[in-house]
């Protein structure tokens, strides 16, 4: 497959997690609906559908800019430095998620289970310097890949992932949250 290809495999399998992830949090948020039917293992099966969804989006980038021949500046190291970082700089956000914030939070754990709606705000690691570490932060990876490439249709692929992961912020999880946390003075 070409690059194109699978820049349009990644852009799409990005638009479908994300209309996954939005009809699922407002089903389980307004009618219950996997916990209704999935019980006590309502967020074990939402990990089952959503976690590979989210490696595929990083991988389907990595691709994309492992069959791209298309340089960006032909200036590898004025590429490669600042792609490093950004990769690290994501790598310490996601430690940041999983290790402070929690896997069962990040997941939409909130829509599912009120004890993690009383968690309290995380304020350590990457969560000290912003509110939310996994969207502006993780998602510099994108960003870094295509640098480490050197790929432009990565790029367009970082671009779009990024910008795409904001718009799901905005217009499900904003409304989802401000529902949740109606009582709460923290959010």
């Amino acid at each position: 497959m070409t690059s194109y290809d699978w820049a349009v495999i990644s852009i799409i399998l990005a638009i479908v997690h994300q209309i996954i992830v939005a009809l699922v949090f407002r089903l389980q948020l307004h009618r219950n609906i996997m916990s209704r039917l999935f019980g006590s293992r309502d967020m074990t099966v939402w990990a089952v559908i959503f976690l590979p969804q989210l490696a595929a989006r990083p991988l389907t980038t990595i691709m994309a800019g492992w069959a791209d021949t298309t340089a960006i500046t032909g200036l590898r190291m004025a590429e490669i430095i600042p792609g490093i970082a950004l990769v690290l700089v994501a790598l310490w956000a996601m430690y940041s998620v999983l290790f402070y914030f929690t896997l069962p939070r990040a997941l939409g754990g909130d829509h599912f289970r009120d004890e993690i709606v009383e968690m309290p705000l995380v304020r350590v690691g990457a969560f000290k310097y912003t509110d939310n570490a996994m969207y502006g932060v993780v998602f510099l990876a994108f960003w870094g890949i295509a640098l480490l490439f050197g790929s432009w249709n990565a790029l367009v692929v970082a671009l779009f992932q990024h910008a795409y992961i904001w718009v799901h912020m905005y217009c499900t999880e904003a409304p989802d949250m401000a529902r949740i946390y109606a009582d709460s003075p923290d959010v």
